[in-house]
């Protein structure tokens, strides 16, 4: 996967694109010395690469065990939350643009809610959020009624929001909603609550997935 990033990074740059950019892995075994020379020795690249599951083990938030359960896409909640960066645009290395992503921070939704999320294809399967549980429901439907609200200094939701209702993951007609690939966040205007709730999801869900396979 190096060589593609390093061809997304290149890319980036033959498109205008300025931004700085923080390439995340997961511990020293995931990135040799020959694949950071590989992206730090692309003209004007402006890369910053970073051990985020090192770091995490280094601050007592993960064993040294736990931390390789996120070398995968569990890695991308992670890197947003350590990045400090305050406005993130997370990209999957495999990511073709013909055009500067850049002008995404431009567009009417992000700069009204500081996010910017796209769908992701639907998979109309019983898997992941759409699994069937032993009562016969979705798992989405569980984990809203089981969440810890109060955890995170809020009220259990009556109901759930009109935009989760009318969607297609809550209808059942897909087994997930948001594609993960392109996401715009500004951690700042989302709050501390956010971000906790943000660890929360990547650690207890990551943990989840390996233990019963659910997502």
């Amino acid at each position: 996967m190096v060589p593609i990033g390093a061809s997304l990074v290149r890319e980036l740059r033959s498109l205008g694109n300025k931004d700085p950019i923080q390439v995340m892995h997961c511990l020293a075994s995931e990135l040799p010395e020959a694949d950071r020379a590989l992206l730090l020795d692309i003209k004007d690249a402006n890369v910053e690469i970073i051990d985020v599951c090192s770091l995490m083990v280094a601050a007592d938030l993960l064993t040294a065990e736990a931390a390789t359960d996120f070398q995968n896409y569990w890695l991308k909640p992670l890197a947003v939350l350590v990045t400090s960066f305050d406005e993130v645009m997370l990209l999957d290395v495999d990511n073709l643009f013909v055009r500067d992503p850049a002008e995404l921070w431009t567009t009417p939704l992000y700069l009204d809610t500081g996010t910017l999320f796209f769908y992701d294809r639907v998979l109309n399967f019983n898997f992941w959020l759409n699994e069937a549980q032993a009562d016969g429901r979705a798992y989405l439907r569980i984990f809203l009624e089981t969440f810890p609200y109060t955890s995170f200094g809020l009220h259990p939701p009556t109901n759930p929001s009109q935009r989760l209702q009318d969607s297609m993951i809550y209808a059942r007609h897909t087994a997930h909603e948001q594609d993960s690939s392109v996401v715009l966040l500004q951690k700042s205007r989302a709050g501390v609550p956010v971000l906790k709730l943000h660890w929360h999801l990547a650690r207890r869900l990551a943990w989840l997935y390996y233990d019963t396979g659910c997502p």
